[in-house]
């Protein structure tokens, strides 16, 4: 499974994707794709952005029926009984067997309502 996750910048409010790091009580993504380097000798960091933690989700490795990416905290919906469910960690993992039947329509950090 990939490893990667996504947090809302605390600066900006942009989705940040790529590594979680914490370090000092915060949480920061660190996007590899743009280059750059986490360095704990220096404590250098390039691509580093602070994010709010109760926005950061793990990948679940399964994509939805027009390919997104789904994230722990994404709300889907069935296409076969058309019902809304939270994705959520649990302890045995992510639970999602078909992704191709499910829709992302939006996530608890942006769209909370859609859960009522």
């Amino acid at each position: 499974m990939i490893r990667n996750f996504r947090g809302k910048r605390v600066d900006n409010s942009e989705w940040m994707f790529g590594d979680r790091i914490c370090a000092n009580g915060r949480i920061y993504i660190f996007d590899k794709s743009k280059g750059g380097f986490v360095d704990d000798d220096e404590n250098a960091a390039y691509n580093l952005c602070q994010v709010l933690p109760e926005s950061v989700g793990q990948s679940t490795g399964e994509t939805d029926s027009h390919g997104k990416t789904i994230y722990g905290g994404d709300i889907c919906l069935t296409k076969e009984c058309n019902m809304k469910f939270l994705v959520k960690w649990t302890y045995a993992g992510f639970n999602i067997e078909d992704g191709e039947t499910l829709e992302v329509i939006g996530n608890v950090t942006d769209n909370p309502n859609l859960l009522e």
